[in-house]
């Protein structure tokens, strides 16, 4: 997804697993229905943001890492 809103990826990413639930929040991660049908995608998937988000050291990293941490055990279960 082209972010045009935001200062970066990170920042987006940050929002999305702060601020929003449901559809929209996994619009923004760029996660759909093919995550959760693979397991490989969602390792990727979980990697490629928690990697963009670790590397910012923001605030409310640890509460953004829980919530990526959950969407991510959803998938896989």
């Amino acid at each position: 997804m082209k972010q045009i809103y935001f200062k970066s990826t990170a920042y987006m990413y940050m929002f999305a697993l702060l601020e929003t639930v449901g559809k929209i929040q996994l619009d923004l991660l760029g996660a759909n229905y093919n995550h959760y049908k693979n397991k490989k995608l969602a390792l990727k998937w979980y990697k490629n943001i928690k990697q963009e988000i670790i590397n910012t050291e923001l605030a409310d990293l640890d509460e953004a890492i829980k919530n990526l941490d959950r969407l991510y055990k959803g998938m896989i279960t």
